[in-house]
């Protein structure tokens, strides 16, 4: 028997697992198709940033950690991304469409990111 985990299977985790408790005002600058929420744990002193990005090309926007005073210079972070909006895992390509972790530069109260087409993104900033 083989099986594999689709897209929106990875999306729900990535979410679930990647949050606070409290919601703190963020903004982040209004781009067609970009929808943002801010979480954070303040016992673990993390913000997670996640961003659903519905269009087909990246957006470059920018961030801001209202209330933050300091952040640590990198993030991590967690993509998940499909060429198309009908993307998705096969049994012969299980693999396709799963999250992807990389560490991100550059970040602070206030900072420029870009979010891959049809994709969400999670970064986790922490707080110092």
């Amino acid at each position: 028997m083989t099986s594999y985990n689709s897209p929106s299977y990875y999306a729900q985790r990535l979410l679930l697992t990647r949050r606070g408790t409290v919601v703190p005002p963020t903004a982040v600058r209004a781009l067609p198709g970009l929808i943002a929420v801010t979480t954070h744990d303040p016992g673990a002193r993390r913000i997670y940033l996640a961003v659903v990005n519905t269009g087909g090309t990246a957006r470059k926007t920018t961030v801001t950690l209202q209330g933050v005073a300091r952040t640590d210079a990198s993030a991590a972070v967690t993509v998940l991304a499909g060429a198309n909006p009908q993307a998705t895992n096969t049994l012969t390509d299980p693999l396709a469409v799963v999250p992807r972790g990389r560490t991100v530069n550059g970040v602070a109260p206030t900072f420029t990111a870009t979010f891959a087409p049809y994709s969400v993104t999670v970064l986790e900033v922490h707080t110092a």
